[in-house]
């Protein structure tokens, strides 16, 4: 049966509870919603200033509570592109698997590498290990840490515990800003050649569909 079969059957607020929900997973596995945007716009203003509309707005904002608490934040396999290039001339392709193999491409001026390794997440934060011992000319061999929110990959400079290592070697010696401060600082990429900098992060480009058994986490 046919969804539009399936609202045939629904009441003014039934349905546009399940066009809310239905915009919310679609924008999340970003997929385009306009058709069902309109159609929540005309029902919405069709009805404005029917008395049931506040009793709506709150099942519907619960109902956003809900689904985000259920379902958000969770790393779709795909590839992820940066959001801008390096100088201006270099550009990064993260791809991650369903079978949790990664690739890291990187190209730009006359280079085109790839660097081949795993990825598996725990909680927000995903992880990506290179294979140094198959591919020893890969241009990553460190292992990278990432924090993903929606569907956006940001980077994590370093972590709180290498942070307290630099605290002690450091000891008195030099002023070190907080991690907090710090982190913010190193987490900048050149723009150009013109000293510009700004954040630099992965956005999704593309979705894999996987088998339903997939377990990206250990």
């Amino acid at each position: 049966m046919l969804l539009p079969d399936l609202m045939g059957n629904l009441t003014l607020m039934e349905e546009m509870l399940v066009l809310l929900i239905t915009i919310y997973i679609m924008h999340s596995f970003g997929l385009q919603t306009h058709h069902t945007k309109s159609r929540y716009r005309q029902l919405c203003c069709a009805n404005e200033h029917s008395k049931s509309m506040k009793t709506l707005k709150i099942i519907l904002i619960l109902s956003i509570i809900l689904s985000i608490a259920g379902c958000s934040n969770k790393l779709i396999p795909g590839t992820y592109t940066t959001n801008f290039n390096t100088y201006g001339r270099f550009s990064k392709t993260l791809t991650l698997n369903c079978d949790s193999s990664a690739i890291m491409n990187f190209q730009g001026n006359m280079m085109n590498d790839n660097s081949y390794g795993n990825w598996r997440t725990s909680n927000d934060t995903l992880f990506i290990s290179f294979d140094t011992t198959n591919y020893p000319y890969g241009r990553y061999k460190n292992d990278l840490t990432f924090i993903f929110k929606g569907q956006k990959l940001f980077s994590i400079p370093f972590s709180p515990e290498q942070y307290d290592e630099l605290m002690a070697l450091a000891a008195d010696s030099i002023e070190i800003p907080n991690y907090r401060r710090l982190a913010k600082q190193l987490d900048k990429t050149p723009t150009n050649f013109k000293g510009n900098s700004k954040r630099q992060y992965f956005r999704k480009a593309k979705s894999f569909e996987c088998e339903w058994n997939f377990r990206p986490d250990p």
